[in-house]
């Protein structure tokens, strides 16, 4: 349902102060310097774009670009 690209957009939307279309895809937000409200905003964000919400348990592996990507692969 998400690509890559929508994913690194809705992510630059909440932090602009990397250049997000250059970091591998396999890093994490916390590697990357975004707190835990930076990563709330960027949850917030997806399911908004996705209308899917996602489960408490899950959120905690939502912490890559490539993390995202897989899990919303099959919504």
């Amino acid at each position: 349902m998400l690509n890559e690209q929508q994913i690194r957009d809705i992510i630059a939307d909440v932090n602009t102060n990397l250049d997000w279309a250059t970091q591998d895809k396999n890093v994490t937000f916390a590697e990357l310097g975004l707190d835990s409200l930076d990563r709330f905003d960027v949850l917030l964000g997806i399911q908004e774009a996705t209308g899917v919400e996602v489960p408490d348990d899950d959120v905690e592996s939502l912490s890559s670009i490539a993390a995202i990507e897989a899990y919303f692969a099959d919504k």
